[in-house]
């Protein structure tokens, strides 16, 4: 949604590890509370300028804070579902651990063991695999 700033009705510089925020509190057409975004100096927010992104509830003080919208583009601009991202990332270990079981089982046939001695190195290597992905990913 777009907010277009009103007025701004407040604003306070906060430092943090060496990095200044300035926090703007402001007015917007069509919304009655007071929304909240922070910014870095040389980005100050400016009365009329518009803005594309949602509202958090009001906090207690009747606040809501202003999240901007995902932008796409130059690489990496949007941020991804974490959820999505965790599916995304067992699958893909799932593959690569499916992968290397396959080749472990060739290779293990092609030097003359059993189905048995074959099935036991791919089961044995795969929970390996997994295992090792799950404490890299850590």
């Amino acid at each position: 949604m777009q907010y277009t700033v009103r007025e701004i009705t407040r604003t306070k510089e906060w430092e943090k590890d060496g990095k200044t925020i300035i926090y703007f509190d402001f007015k917007a057409d069509g919304e009655p509370a007071t929304i909240n975004i922070g910014r870095k100096p040389g980005n100050e927010l400016k009365v009329g300028e518009v803005l594309e992104g949602t509202l958090e509830p009001e906090d207690s003080y009747g606040v809501r804070k202003f999240v901007k919208a995902a932008t796409f583009g130059g690489g990496g601009g949007s941020k991804r579902d974490p959820v999505e991202e965790a599916k995304t990332r067992r699958s893909i270990q799932g593959q690569v651990a499916a992968k290397l079981s396959v080749e472990v089982a060739q290779l293990a046939h092609a030097s003359g063991r059993s189905t048995e001695q074959v099935m036991a190195t791919v089961e044995l290597n795969a929970k390996k695999l997994a295992a090792l992905i799950e404490e890299l990913a850590a």
